[in-house]
């Protein structure tokens, strides 16, 4: 006749089969944020981003002068609004990468142009910047902010010039996939143009001016 086991080792083994159901996050629970729909990451306490994740941004839209700051002007008379000039084109291809929970780092390669219709001259910017982000989610929106730093190579005429640039910005998105969204960003775009005087042929440093740009795009964005 077979023996039956002591009562305490049909317990243990009971106990052992039911603890994969009865610990946190049950026998269905994962690495963190592994097959969780990204509807449903909020709701369970999963970042929306997170270390690794990747994504590419294309931009077309306009850009504005809104007005020149000269600093050697008198004061009050400093900041310029300049009617000559129309409102241009602009467009961006923008790489980022998240390092934290929704932050991201990055770069930017743009192109903007800008005319002037009674000496018919057009100002050509390229400026190349490194990106800093946060993006503040609300699904199925996002509500991403940035800023970058970088360098400026203009042309006008003949004239050439490369300088620092400053921007910062921000926009909504709409996620309309989980690999793409859709969206508009606006952002401020500081260019100085600076000059040290010193050269015969060359500007003088009264020359210096500081131009100040609001840009309007329309984005998409793939997830990757």
């Amino acid at each position: 006749m077979r023996r039956k086991a002591p009562f305490s080792v049909s317990l243990t083994i009971a106990f052992a089969l039911a603890l994969p159901l009865i610990a946190p996050g049950g026998a269905y629970a994962q690495e963190e944020g592994e097959n969780i729909p990204e509807a449903e990451r909020e709701v369970v306490g999963v970042p929306f981003y997170e270390l690794g994740d990747q994504n590419l941004m294309i931009g077309l839209g306009s850009t504005t002068l809104l007005f020149v700051h000269n600093p050697y002007a008198d004061p009050g008379e400093r900041a310029q609004r300049l009617d000559r000039t129309r409102i241009g084109g602009l467009g961006f291809l923008r790489w980022n990468a998240f390092v934290g929970e929704n932050i991201s780092v990055g770069a930017e390669l743009s192109g903007s142009f800008m005319s002037s219709p009674n000496r018919h001259r057009t100002l050509f910017q390229v400026p190349i910047t490194a990106r800093l982000g946060y993006t503040f989610v609300r699904y199925p929106f996002e509500f991403p902010v940035h800023m970058g730093l970088g360098i400026n190579f203009m042309t006008l005429e003949e004239r050439f010039y490369f300088g620092p640039t400053a921007q910062a910005g921000g926009g909504v998105l709409y996620n309309a996939t989980a690999d793409w969204a859709f969206g508009l960003e606006t952002r401020y775009s500081w260019v100085p143009e600076n000059y040290t005087g010193g050269r015969d042929d060359g500007p003088e440093d009264t020359d210096t001016r500081f131009g100040n740009f609001l840009q309007i795009n329309l984005v998409a964005r793939y997830n990757f």
